[in-house]
C-alpha cells in the first residue's frame, strides 16, 4: 500500500476565505457563478504546475470546510 503525503494542507470554510487565503481578486460569488467547490477547482487549474486535490469534509457540528492539498 502507498502512502501519499502532501506538501501543503489548508483548510478552508467557503470561495470567499479561499480567495483572501490565496490573495485572488475575483468578482465571482458563490451561488450566482457555480458552487464554492467549482469556484476553487477552477481557480487552483489556473495553475497548471500544481496538482490539488480538494476534498469537502462534512462536520454536522459545523456546516463542513474544504480540504486543499497540494501534491508533487
Amino acid at each position: 500500500m502507498s502512502v501519499i503525503i502532501p506538501l501543503k494542507e489548508i483548510e478552508v470554510d467557503n470561495f470567499k476565505e479561499f480567495c483572501i487565503l490565496f490573495n485572488i481578486k475575483t468578482k465571482k460569488n458563490a451561488g450566482n457563478d457555480g458552487t464554492d467547490e467549482e469556484l476553487i477547482i477552477e481557480e487552483l487549474e489556473k495553475n497548471k504546475n500544481e496538482n490539488w486535490i480538494v476534498n469537502y469534509i462534512y462536520n454536522s457540528s459545523i456546516d463542513g470546510y474544504f480540504k486543499l492539498q497540494l501534491l508533487k
